[in-house]
């Protein structure tokens, strides 16, 4: 009996552990299976290319993240990201560049905090309110811009998406810089806690003096 539950407590422990990292694993797998397959693949050029093009995607999946583990997610973050890039550059071929890129942000966080009211406040299933204000900013982009890009943008700003400090692509920066604070917050802070416990359960974490409304109109935006 002795001896028994150490060894069950050693595979409970590694199945805890394969099961957390699992994904981790998957991936180191995949890469070097697709090492192996494709003789460029394991190339700087081709590694920059892709960490450039996923940069991106990573830096929504920060915010995406943050909203899964509070138990919602948000449709509208592909609307709202052409709106912030459609607004930034239109005033930054018109009015100003700092400027636009803080009335972009204050546009995303708007929508953003009006997804969480209509969640938390009003109590539209985040699928509906989400899906809703997508299909409403893509058709008021369609008609502001007429399906027209915008032009004149200056160079110093595509910098920011197509730069690069030495080898490292800057959007790659820009993600890892978010990806470290995103888990920072999760991990270290209060607001990050009172996110696992909505996400855990919502009526506990409001009968423990969390405030569920707040943290999820903070989330959302």
């Amino acid at each position: 009996m002795n001896e028994a539950a150490p060894q069950a407590g050693t595979g409970g422990s590694r199945s805890a552990l394969l099961s957390r990292y699992a994904l981790a694993i998957i991936f180191v797998l995949a890469i070097v299976v697709a090492a192996l397959a494709v003789p460029n693949f394991a190339t700087w050029a081709n590694i920059a290319n892709v960490l450039q093009r996923n940069s991106i995607i990573g830096i929504v999946a920060c915010g995406m993240l943050l909203m899964i583990v509070l138990g919602g997610f948000d449709l509208s973050v592909g609307a709202v990201g052409a709106m912030a890039s459609v607004v930034a550059a239109a005033m930054i071929v018109n009015v100003s560049g700092p400027l636009g890129i803080v009335v972009a942000l204050g546009l995303g966080a708007l929508v953003g905090l009006l997804n969480g009211f209509c969640i938390a406040k009003v109590g539209i299933n985040p699928f509906v309110a989400t899906l809703g204000t997508q299909v409403l900013i893509t058709g008021l982009l369609f008609i502001g811009t007429a399906a027209q890009p915008v032009y004149g943008v200056p160079e110093g700003f595509t910098v920011l998406g197509l730069g690069r400090i030495g080898p490292i692509p800057i959007p790659t920066i820009i993600f890892a810089a978010i990806a470290c604070l995103t888990w920072a917050i999760l991990r270290f802070t209060t607001f990050g806690h009172h996110i696992y416990a909505v996400g855990g359960n919502k009526v506990a974490a409001r009968l423990a003096g969390v405030n569920v409304d707040r943290i999820t109109l903070a989330t959302y935006a």
